[in-house]
């Protein structure tokens, strides 16, 4: 297993932000993460259990021996391979997003319909217009939708920009 390059602080801009959000009214955020990828071996998902308040309890690959392993080589308690099922964990209270940009927005619906926060990793989207049907499921669902700063140098970025 490699070796988290996280520090705790890292991840609590967005943390602190979500405590304090009415959809969480208890004092912990309970995460599902959705596309447990590279991204999630050393970055963001190892920071989860680092911060006070914070617990990873869920994770979702389409490949189930995949996610089975993801979450057995870093003691998450559950793992599916359906998001829609990660999303309608009752324990789950916040999902981050961490699959390609094609699949942001798609999922980002399933979150805001079902009222929880959702962080969606860089890019937001593939594009302009994707970006745009985000912010308000987010406001209809009365719920906070959080995007990392974009990679100004990621080829995916900057066609976004146009």
């Amino acid at each position: 297993m490699r070796k988290s390059i996280v520090q705790p602080h890292s991840f609590s801009f967005f943390l602190s932000t979500l405590i304090v959000m009415k959809k969480i009214i208890d004092q912990e955020v309970r995460w599902g993460i959705v596309g447990v990828g590279n991204v999630c071996e050393v970055k963001s998902a190892p920071a989860m259990n680092l911060v006070p308040n914070s617990r990873l309890v869920a994770v979702m690959r389409r490949n189930p021996e995949k996610a089975e392993d993801y979450a057995s080589r870093h003691g998450v308690p559950k793992w599916y391979s359906d998001a829609q099922e990660l999303i309608d964990d009752p324990e789950i209270n916040a999902v981050y997003i961490a699959t390609p940009p094609e699949a942001h927005l798609p999922i980002a619906k399933l979150v805001a319909i079902a009222g929880k926060p959702v962080y969606v990793e860089k890019p937001m989207a593939r594009n302009h217009a994707e970006c745009l049907k985000m912010g308000p499921l987010a406001k209809l669902q009365m719920c906070r939708s959080m995007w990392p700063t974009i990679a100004v140098h990621c080829p995916i970025s900057s066609k976004s920009k146009n």
